[in-house]
Formats: structure tokens, C-alpha cells, sequence
């Protein structure tokens, strides 16, 4: 890093970068403060703007001049421009391309001056040749490159300034621009487009190939020494002020900033003298054009519609907030500005009127907000002549971040984001904490004082060089948040592995220059990326351990990916990059006309979302890709005022494909009184999405909008299987629309709202008394409530209010099942609906607590994760919250968790299996009474299981991706024969309640998680003394972005063994069971013949697949005791209705009941008139093992040539498989 400053100076850098105030600000502000502060500060600053500058300016200088003395006295004289005219551009918000622009000319100048100087010396032929024949780059070709440069929008140099000469990552670029990553990604990519076009017109694009080249150099290796960066502040300081350091500007620097100064006067004044003689303008009534011109900044203001006049007041007192720094987001516009000490600024309103206008606020001490405004439809954003935001004064969270030996870790940053339960509201402010920084100091310890009050929930990320950081938030376990606000919670940082590896081409020469990043899902994730260098090397450091991915893209070349199993020992890789495809196509509208602006960018590649390309179409709707790889790639597409496409497939091709984008959906209409028919004023209009899987609709309550008059519209931009709207109002029942479909364009959805109460009630605490602010859930069908360690869920899922004074609280009426769960720090309460009706009283019950340690063997088990889970009441099906604790533990293996919920609850440790799947081991379980802190441990007994899995026959399959797991050997309960399911069911309820049962149920819920490693061993720690089985279950890896254990069933394995008892219940020796080789697994894809079968009918006879052949036959694998499979009986009798006629379909069900007489009961009840066979038990019977079912329902469409063509088919989209089915056959 460079270091330009006084010992004075650089104690001041080193308490802002502490404080984390310069890095995080923008030129503009950095300018603001070198022009308005004391010495010091002002010198600080401008530090920062040569440290952040400096590369790209002798980087421009060096490849203009070719001389090394004359290239860094051009760049100082750069900076001597930047200090004088500072008061001019102090409101822009990055100088980049300012300096680019001054840099590029103060070169030139400084060129034409050295060839005039070796011209007089007759020196200047001998010293072209030699400068020809050295085979480098030739000046003039940069001449031409920057003077193309300089010609294109300013939107797109401002990338390429960034991302190519001052090196920054596209995120780094993104939040310099303030604009999302993808945006600096497409004007780079239409930058680099624009400039090779311009230079390929003006014929020397030969002469500056390859650009990639050129652009792509690392421009800190231009960068001079650090007495010259010393030497630069202090000169500018002195050539702005006169002051001390005036002396030490030389001679020749002095001169050409002055040349250069005053030649951007003369032609700045040139400029507007043309103009206002353009306009008719002369003498004195030129003179104020001419001097907005010199006053003005070189950007140039949009053009305004009007202004917005923001107040800001201190909460609670209404005293004005003097000094506020207020940021403006408007579309392509932003603005800074600062509050006086009426605490009031002004912020101007751009015209056209804006597609979205944020403005955010920040004071130290007070908790950051934003208020925002953004279209609706076709409706412009409605922006205020007058705002005023109160903020509030905040509070203090933090904690200590030590390494697994419980050693402080100083100069860790952690990044702090609060997230925001409440939906978004225009001119409603809200708390802004996004990515807030904060350092740990040499004890490790860490503070954060801007959080509200009010804190529901707080996300934590740490990073530090020296130790694996997070690539997203949630990566490292947090502390709870009574641990954060006594600022004693613990993090733990753990050393990575050493991942490196080689970029080769087609050919094995290496590849420089390529991007390499981790990680599976790129999107809003901090993965770490790098890239190769000139022999095609690149390397990781403390990469976590576990499932790695990497992309690797590079210009010229397809991309590749690759999967590794990071262990512990480091890893090397090789790539070898294919040749480049192209992909290309058009975007329409429905009438077929093009869709220019359209972005087009690549989504998911190979099952990963890893890949970075993203354009925007061109004026004829075009979109190209000469980078692309030969496989399948997934795009989205969209533009704003149409229906976005998601998911589309694309692969490469000579073809160019067209995709149409649909109008979006539209529904709006009228909301009145039933029984008058008179408008209701006031009511929301709540957005769903029917997934077309028989269940409850999910209303996005985030997208609510409030609506009046009587009146409403609804705008859908997103493609879903099925959109709704419900409409509430106060002292109303809801009313639900029909389900509407992307393509149906306007349609009108009008409502007749019926009068009606919502559930509403006092919330009483332990001592008899109301509850004030308790967070009162309403739960419903579709929209359950997730609790992370007992604290309010996010408003945007779930409706959620809090109690008044008097501890009362009221929700809109409702139709269908409900509960309402109360949460308080003095207890927790759920009351169902019917509950509700007979007393309005919710009481609370006081919270437990769990507290005690994890060890592993012998050792605290450091900052691993714990989990509580809480086993749910009632019946699946009921509306009731679901409960999920996690904490960390501590340097000495401790660990607590506070507000549990009375009653019977689990504690296991987590064990990351890979980056998208975990799995919970050493399951204990523990009843927690009202108010009692109970203890429950984890490890610490029993001794090491270890093993290896095996493929049979040499197979090659991934061993990572499974459900793996230790369980007690138990002997079956000797269940009464002759019972029906439901009898079966009381009976083992009874049975549980028995010593017998309680055993037998403490030793069934007890499980330990195996992680099989790439080689195929295994290691489980503290397995007590007993008998064991180990099952193993090795599943294709997850497609996509998809969670869990993976695709299909591939293998399979199971050895039950015995640990004997130890002395003193421990040991360190593991138990080797040996290797264990698994069993293939069929499976049956889509094209695949299905297997045949003949089995026995649920009546009479026998039912065979080969009686069917040359008809679509519909399978359904069912059983009466699955509730999933009765949610698709409806479907499935809807496909049978619409095709029962068709001689062409027939359809089977396969019940897997235990015995006959329950599918009977529920055929004949639900008057199923398909065909039905009897397959038994689902664990002993073997047709689902030969189609691969694992679970149930698993419906199937067979083909009239027994082929497979749809399979794990639900809800709407069985009929439309059967009829798509049956149309192509026409």
C-alpha cells in the first residue's frame, strides 16, 4: 500500500481507515474534506486520492511518455491540477474519469514539449528509431487508444478506468459507481465494444492489438515510489494553499500544470463563447455564461423536474441534525449533500421522472436510513416537494472474533447488516445497515454502535487474510443477540486450506489473464476470485474446507468448472480451456418487433450459478456471446414493462434464437362495500404465486401496496405457474381472486368486500398483568412464521404486530385455520383459533434455557455450531410456527441458548457436509420446563467409528453428495397384528408413553451424521457403547441451485456392528469397521424403458404394465398413510376426468399400504376410477426400488412404446403432461 504522508499525516490515515471512514468514501467527499478541513485531514485525504488514483494516472502517463522522469512529473503535475481546481469538482462522485482526461492531456502536452526540446537538440530522429526498434509498445498506438477512450460515453469509460487501469474487482468498481455489480459488468462489456469499433473505423485497431491486452495490464506495477507519492501530496498541498510545501513543487512540474490549467480555461471559455454566440449572446450578456462555465463541475446536472427539500430530525425530540450526509440514487443520476444546521439540504428531482429515487442518510451516532420512492406500472414515482426523516440515536452490539485455540484475532473485519422486517413503503424511512464495517482490535474485540434499538434479527460476516473468511453472511455461527448486545459473544476463525492450480488452453500453452472464482452461487456472495498470470498460475489462500467450486473464464476461451473436495492437505488443479462458441439471438416483443435494452445474462451452467455474462440487446433486439461454452447454459431476460423469461435454455449454435418477452400481467378493478356497493377507501392488495402444487397459495406480503378510492391495479413482472391478489381491508373478511396466468395480459378482478372482525385479544404475562410491545404472529396456511432463536419473524413473510398499552392486539380478519403466537422476553404463547374465539387472553409461559458443552474426543469443540430444534405439535397440516435455534460455542466448548419454548426439544452439533448441504449429529434430546435452565451435552463419550466406502466393480462415482447416517440397532416393537393404520397409530402413541417405549424413543431419536470424504473414508467421533447400524446413501449431486442431498439414489449400503463398553465411558482408539462396498442403485430416466411388472390388483386378478402397451399410462406410487399423496388426489382425478374418454390413456395406482382394506376404503371413498394394483409395504416391496422411487407420491407418464416420458410429476402440471402428452401424438 502506498504511504504518502508526514508521521502526522499518517497517524490521521491510520485512525480514518480504522474508523473505516476513507475507504468508504467517495471522491467527491474525500475532495469535500481536502478543500473544507483543517491541515492534516485535508492532507489525509488527498492521500487517499493519490493512493486510490496514483496507479491509473502513471499508468496513462508512462504509456503516453515512454520516459520514466517525464511520465512521473506529469503525474504529479496531474494532481497539482486535481489540488487548484478542487473547489470546482468537489460534488463529483468519482473523479476517475476527471483525472483520466486531465492525465491524458497534461501527457501529451508534456510529449509535444520533450519532442520540440529534442527537436532543438537534434536528437529527436535518432531517438524515434530507437524508440521504434525496440520491438515494445509503440506510444502512438496509446496516443490513439486514450484519444478513443476519451471519445465514448463517460458511462462506459468510467468502467474500464476502473476495473482496467486502477485494477479494482467489479464489486470494488460497483460500489465506487454506487450501481449494482452487474451493471459495471454490462458497461464494461459495451465500453470495451464501442472502443474497439471506434479504433477499428479509425484503422489502427491493428496498431492497439489485442485491447484486451493492453487494458488488462496491471496498472500497480506502474506506480512509482514512495517518495514520489510523499512528494506528490505534499506539493499539491502546497501548490493549492501556498503554504509550506509550495517550495517543494519543481520547476517543470509547476510549469506544466500551470500550461495545463490554463489550457483547460481557454478551452473551456471557447467552449461557452461558441455557445452563447450560438444563442445570441454578447458582451455583458455572455459574461455569467462564461462564468457558470468555470464555476460549473465537468459533469454536466441532468436535467431537473424540480427539487425535494430533505429535513432531518433527531428522533423523539424533533431537534435538526446538522451535518448529515445524504446520498441521492435516482436512476443514472446521483447527487451528494450535506444537512445545515437546520438540519435541511436540497436534492434536485431529474427529468423524465425517475424509474426508482433513494436517498440515503448517515450521521455518526445515529442509526443510517433511506427512504425511497420508485414507479409503479406506468406510473411515475410521485417524489414530494418536502421529506422529513427522523433518525434514531443508536446502539451498541459486538463481540470478540478469536482463532480455535481461543487466541484474539486482531484486524478482522467484520461486516455487519441489519436486515429489515418491514416491507418497503414510498417515503417511508427505514434503517439502511448494509455491510457496515467494523475491525477487531488486538484483544479481538469488536464494536458496532449504529444498530436501532429495536433488533430482531443482525447478520454477521467476518474476513481476515490470515484465516477463512466468509464468503457469505451466516458462513461463520453468530453469537446470540443478548450475547452481541453484552458484547461477549465469541466467533470463531478457522486456517484454510491452499488451493492453486494452472489455466492451460486447447493446446497446453497457458492462459494469462483468466478469471478464476469460487464458489457454486455467485450471486450476492463474497467468493473470492483472482486471476492467472503469465504462466497461467493462479492460488487461494485459507480456502474453508469441503465441497469447492471453480470457474474458470477467460477471453478467446470457452469456460470450465470443476468441483473439488478441499481436505487437509492443499490442493492443485489444472484447467484446460476449449475453444469458444458463440451464442447469439434476438429479442421480440408478441407482435415480433425488437426489444432494444433488453439484459440477457447467464443464470445457471452445468447445475451452478458460477458463470459472469450479462449485455444488454442492441437497437435490433441482438444479444452475442463469443465466449461461450458448447454446453446448455440458463439465461434471464428482462426489461422493464415487460413479463421477464427465466430459466430460458440456450446452447451454442450457428442459429440465433429468438425470445419473445409478454407484456406484464395486469389486474386491477374495483373494491367495494357488498352491501352498500359504495368504494372502500382504504385497503391492501397483497400479491401470491400458486406454484401449481395443490397447496396453500404464498402471498408475498413484501409486495403488498396500499391502495384507495375504491380502486387498484396490480403489475406482474415475474413468470410464475399461477398469480393472485388478495384484498383486505379493515372490518372486512378477505377476498381471494381467481388464479391468473402470465399470458392473459389485463384482466379485471373487481371485489365485493363482506364485513367481518380478525382474531384480536389482550396478551397477559406470568403475573396476571398485559403484556406491553410483545410481537404478536398471525400464522395461516400460507404464511407460516420461522422463528430464529425465539425472535419475531421477518414482516415480509409473516403478518406481525405488537401490543399496545393495555397489551391488546388486532389482525384483519381471516378465512380458514389460524394461531397466534406471542413473543415477549417475559414468555411465549400459541393459541389457536377456535382457543381464541372461547378467550381473548393469549398467556405467556416464561422461556427455558439449555445450556452445556460440545467437546470433540477429547478436545472443546471451538466455534462449532450447535442446533435446538423444537418438535412440533399437533398435526402437520395445522397452522403453528416453526421453531429454529442455532449458537456457537465458545473457546472452551460452552454453549447456551435463551427464550426456548417449554417442552420437548433436540440439541445436535452441526457438521458441514458441503456448501449446500449440512447434516446434525450427536441428536440428544432434552424437556425444557417454564423457567428452568436445563443441561444437555454434546461428545465427550464414547470413542471414534471409522471406516471407507467403496463402489463396486471399480465405478467411478462422487462419494460427497448423501444421506449418511449412524444410528441404534433397535429391534423392531412388537406391534398387535390385525390392526388398521389409524388403530396402529394409537397404539404406538400409547406404547411411547410406557419405560419401554420412552427407551426406545430416546435411542430411535439419537443419530450421528457420517461424512464420507472423496476417498471414501469416514470418521464419526463419540459414539457411546452399543449396538449400531451404518447406513450409507450416495445421490447424484443437487441440480442447480438446489438444496439438500442431491438427485437420484446412485448406491447404497448398510453393516450393523457393536461398540463394546469402555472404561471409564470413553476412549481415543477408534473402531475400524471396515470397508463397506456399496450396492447400484437402478434408476430410471426420462427415456428410459420403464421396468415391466406384474402385480397383484387391490381387487381381483393381477394388474401388467405390458396390457397397456401403445397407451400413455399415468403411474402412481401411493400410499393412504402419506399426506403428501392425498394433496395430489385432486390433481390426479382431474387429469382422469379430462382423458377417461381417451382410448389412448389408461392410469394405475400402486398402493404401498401395509395391507389391503385401507386403499380399498379410501378408492371407494374418494371414488378413484382408475385402475388400482397392491404393492405392500413400502420397505419390502421392490417395484419402487426398481424405478428408483425413494419417496412418495412419484408419478410417472409412460409412453406407448414403454419409454419414460415425465416423471416426479405434481399438481396442475399431471393433466398438462397427459395432455401435451396426447396433443404431439395427434
Amino acid at each position: 500500500m502506498l504511504r504518502v504522508a508526514s508521521s502526522a499525516v499518517i497517524k490521521q490515515v491510520a485512525a480514518l481507515f480504522e474508523a473505516g471512514t476513507n475507504a468508504g468514501l467517495s471522491d467527491g467527499r474525500l475532495l469535500e474534506r481536502f478543500v473544507t478541513e483543517g491541515p492534516e485531514e485535508a492532507e489525509a485525504s488527498f492521500a487517499s486520492l493519490v493512493e486510490r488514483h496514483g496507479p491509473m494516472v502513471m499508468h496513462v502517463c508512462r504509456r503516453v511518455l515512454r520516459n520514466g522522469h517525464d511520465a512521473e512529473d506529469a503525474a504529479q503535475a496531474t494532481f497539482l491540477v486535481l489540488a487548484r481546481r478542487a473547489r470546482s469538482i468537489r460534488r463529483m462522485d468519482s473523479i476517475a474519469s476527471w483525472l483520466y482526461g486531465v492525465a491524458w492531456r497534461v501527457a501529451a502536452r508534456t510529449r509535444r514539449e520533450a519532442d520540440r526540446r529534442r527537436a532543438r537538440e537534434r536528437r529527436s530522429v535518432e531517438a524515434s528509431m530507437t524508440l521504434r526498434r525496440t520491438g515494445g509498445d509503440d506510444p502512438e498506438a496509446y496516443r490513439e487508444l486514450y484519444d478513443a477512450l476519451d471519445r465514448i460515453p463517460e458511462r462506459f469509460r468510467l468502467p474500464i478506468l476502473l476495473c482496467h487501469l486502477e485494477g479494482l474487482t467489479y464489486e470494488q468498481a460497483a460500489e465506487r459507481l454506487g450501481c449494482p455489480v452487474r451493471t459495471v459488468q454490462s458497461r464494461l462489456a459495451r465500453g470495451r465494444k464501442r472502443l474497439h469499433d471506434r479504433l477499428s473505423r479509425q484503422g489502427v485497431g491493428p496498431a492497439v492489438a489485442p485491447l484486451a491486452g493492453i487494458l488488462n495490464r496491471d496498472a500497480s506495477s506502474a506506480f512509482a515510489s514512495e517518495s514520489w507519492g510523499r512528494a506528490t501530496v505534499q506539493a499539491a498541498v502546497g501548490y493549492a494553499t501556498g503554504g509550506a510545501h509550495a517550495a517543494t513543487v519543481s520547476a517543470t512540474v509547476a510549469a506544466i500544470a500551470q500550461g495545463a490549467t490554463r489550457s483547460m480555461t481557454i478551452h473551456r471559455l471557447t467552449k461557452w463563447a461558441a455557445f452563447a454566440s450560438m444563442l445570441g449572446l454578447a458582451g455583458a450578456a455572455a459574461l455569467p455564461w462564461l462564468l457558470f462555465a468555470l464555476g460549473s463541475s465537468s459533469n454536466a446536472a441532468p436535467p431537473t423536474q424540480g427539487k425535494l427539500s430533505l429535513r432531518v430530525l433527531e428522533e423523539g425530540g424533533g431537534t435538526p441534525v446538522e451535518g448529515a450526509e445524504v446520498g441521492l440514487r435516482a436512476d443514472k443520476h446521483t447527487q451528494n449533500a450535506r444537512t445545515d444546521a437546520q438540519g435541511v439540504c436540497t436534492l434536485d428531482v431529474p427529468s423524465p421522472p425517475p424509474s426508482y429515487f433513494n436517498v440515503s442518510i448517515k450521521k455518526q451516532g445515529f442509526v443510517p436510513a433511506s427512504v425511497s420512492w420508485e414507479r409503479r406500472g406506468e406510473r411515475a414515482a410521485s417524489i414530494p416537494a418536502e421529506q422529513t426523516v427522523a433518525l434514531q440515536k443508536g446502539t451498541t452490539i459486538g463481540g470478540i472474533v478469536q482463532d480455535d485455540r481461543g487466541r484474539p484475532i486482531g484486524g478482522a473485519t467484520v461486516f455487519v447488516l441489519v436486515p429489515i422486517n418491514e416491507r418497503r413503503e414510498p417515503g417511508v424511512a427505514r434503517p439502511s445497515i448494509w455491510d457496515y464495517e467494523v475491525k477487531t482490535d488486538a484483544e479481538g474485540r469488536w464494536r458496532c454502535d449504529v444498530v436501532p434499538a429495536k433488533l430482531d434479527d443482525v447478520w454477521l460476516r467476518l474476513n481476515h487474510p490470515d484465516f477463512a473468511g466468509d464468503r457469505m453472511y451466516g458462513d461463520t455461527p453468530k453469537p446470540t443477540l443478548e450475547k452481541l448486545r453484552d458484547l461477549s459473544g465469541v466467533m470463531v476463525m478457522k486456517k484454510g486450506i491452499a488451493v492453486s492450480g494452472r489455466v492451460l488452453a486447447a493446446d497446453g500453452s497457458p492462459v494469462a489473464g483468466a478469471k478464476v472464482a469460487q464458489g457454486a452461487d455467485r450471486f450476492g456472495s463474497h467468493y473470492p476470485e483472482t486471476k492467472s498470470d503469465d504462466q497461467g498460475r493462479f492460488r487461494f489462500e485459507n480456502v474453508r474446507p469441503g465441497e469447492m467450486i471453480l470457474t474458470v473464464q477467460a477471453k478467446g476461451h470457452g469456460p470450465d468448472l470443476k468441483r473439488l473436495a478441499v481436505g487437509k492437505e492443499s490442493v492443485d488443479v489444472e484447467f484446460r480451456l476449449e475453444p469458444p462458441h458463440r451464442i447469439g439471438g434476438r429479442v421480440v416483443d408478441s407482435r415480433g418487433g425488437p426489444v432494444a435494452g433488453a439484459f440477457v445474462a447467464a443464470d445457471t451452467w452445468r447445475g451452478r450459478r458460477s458463470l459472469e455474462f450479462r449485455v444488454d440487446t442492441d437497437e435490433d433486439g441482438r444479444f452475442a456471446w463469443e465466449d461461450a461454452p458448447g454446453d446448455e447454459v440458463l439465461f434471464d431476460l428482462g426489461k422493464q414493462g415487460f413479463m421477464s423469461v427465466r430459466q430460458k435454455t440456450i446452447k451454442a449454435s450457428d442459429e440465433e434464437v429468438t425470445i419473445t418477452l409478454l407484456k406484464p400481467l395486469k389486474v386491477g378493478g374495483s373494491v367495494v362495500d357488498d352491501e352498500t356497493g359504495k368504494p372502500v377507501e382504504a385497503f391492501t392488495v397483497t400479491p401470491g404465486i400458486d406454484w401449481g402444487n395443490g397447496r396453500a397459495p404464498y402471498w408475498e406480503l413484501q409486495s403488498a401496496r396500499r391502495q384507495s378510492s375504491g380502486r387498484y391495479e396490480f403489475e406482474f413482472g415475474e413468470p410464475r405457474h399461477g398469480h393472485l391478489v388478495r384484498i383486505e381491508a379493515d372490518g372486512y373478511l378477505p377476498v381471494n381472486s381467481p388464479m391468473f396466468k402470465d399470458d392473459q395480459g389485463e384482466v379485471a378482478f373487481d371485489a365485493r368486500l363482506k364485513k367481518g372482525e380478525g382474531p384480536s385479544g389482550v396478551v397477559i404475562g406470568p403475573g396476571g398483568k398485559p403484556v406491553k410491545g410483545a410481537s404478536v404472529c398471525l400464522v395461516t396456511a400460507g404464511a407460516g412464521a420461522y422463528l430464529t432463536n425465539a425472535r419475531p419473524p421477518d414482516r415480509r413473510d409473516s403478518p406481525v404486530v405488537e401490543t399496545d398499552d393495555a397489551g391488546r392486539f388486532r389482525f384483519p380478519a381471516q378465512q380458514g385455520k389460524f394461531a397466534v403466537v406471542a413473543l415477549h422476553d417475559l414468555g411465549y404463547a400459541m393459541v389457536k383459533d377456535a382457543e381464541l374465539a372461547k378467550s381473548s387472553d393469549v398467556k405467556l409461559e416464561a422461556w427455558g434455557r439449555v445450556e452445556g458443552t460440545v467437546r470433540i474426543g477429547s478436545r472443546p469443540g471451538a466455534g462449532e455450531s450447535v442446533r435446538l430444534s423444537v418438535r412440533q405439535e399437533g398435526r402437520g397440516d395445522e397452522p403453528q410456527p416453526y421453531f429454529d435455534y442455532r449458537t456457537t460455542a465458545d473457546s472452551g466448548g460452552r454453549f447456551a441458548f435463551e427464550r426456548v419454548r417449554p417442552g420437548k426439544v433436540d440439541i445436535a452439533r452441526e457438521v458441514k457436509l458441503s456448501d449446500r448441504m449440512t447434516g446434525y449429529s450427536h441428536s440428544t434430546p432434552i424437556e425444557v420446563g417454564p423457567g428452568a435452565t436445563v443441561r444437555g451435552d454434546l461428545g465427550g463419550t464414547g470413542r471414534p467409528v471409522v471406516g471407507r466406502v467403496v463402489a463396486p466393480g471399480g465405478e467411478k462415482i462422487d462419494l460427497t453428495f448423501g444421506q449418511n447416517s449412524l444410528r441404534a440397532a433397535l429391534p423392531q416393537p412388537d406391534v398387535p397384528k390385525g390392526l388398521t393404520n389409524e388403530e396402529k397409530a394409537e397404539w404406538y402413541e400409547a406404547w411411547t408413553k410406557t419405560p419401554e417405549g420412552k427407551a426406545y424413543a430416546e435411542g430411535a431419536n439419537r443419530n450421528f451424521t457420517v461424512k464420507v470424504e472423496g476417498d471414501g473414508s469416514f470418521r464419526v467421533e463419540d459414539v457411546p457403547a452399543g449396538d449400531y447400524e451404518v447406513n450409507i446413501a450416495i445421490n447424484e449431486p443437487p441440480v442447480g441451485n438446489a438444496c439438500g442431498i442431491g438427485g437420484d439414489l446412485l448406491a447404497s449400503a448398510r453393516r450393523k456392528f457393536t461398540i463394546p463398553a469402555m472404561e471409564g465411558g470413553r476412549s481415543d482408539e477408534p473402531l475400524d469397521v471396515g470397508t463397506i462396498e456399496l450396492a447400484m442403485t437402478k434408476r430410471v430416466k426420462v427415456g428410459d424403458q420403464a421396468p415391466g411388472f406384474e402385480v397383484a390388483a387391490l381387487g381381483e386378478g393381477v394388474v401388467k404394465l405390458d396390457d397397456f402397451r401403445g397407451k400413455f399410462v399415468l403411474l402412481d406410487f401411493w400410499a393412504t398413510w402419506c399426506g403428501p399423496c392425498a394433496a395430489e388426489t385432486p390433481h390426479l382425478k382431474s387429469a382422469f376426468e379430462a382423458y377417461r374418454d381417451d382410448d389412448r390413456f389408461a392410469m394405475i395406482g400402486l398402493s404401498l399400504d401395509q395391507d389391503k382394506e385401507a386403499p380399498r376404503k379410501y378408492v371407494d371413498g374418494n371414488a378413484l376410477g382408475w385402475r388400482q394394483a397392491f404393492l405392500g409395504n413400502f420397505g419390502e416391496a421392490k417395484l419402487p426400488n426398481e424405478y428408483g422411487v425413494r419417496g412418495i407420491p412419484s408419478i410417472w407418464l409412460i409412453g406407448p412404446d414403454g419409454r419414460v416420458i415425465a416423471k416426479d410429476l405434481r399438481g396442475d402440471a399431471i393433466k398438462e403432461a397427459v395432455g401435451k402428452a396426447l396433443s404431439s401424438a395427434k
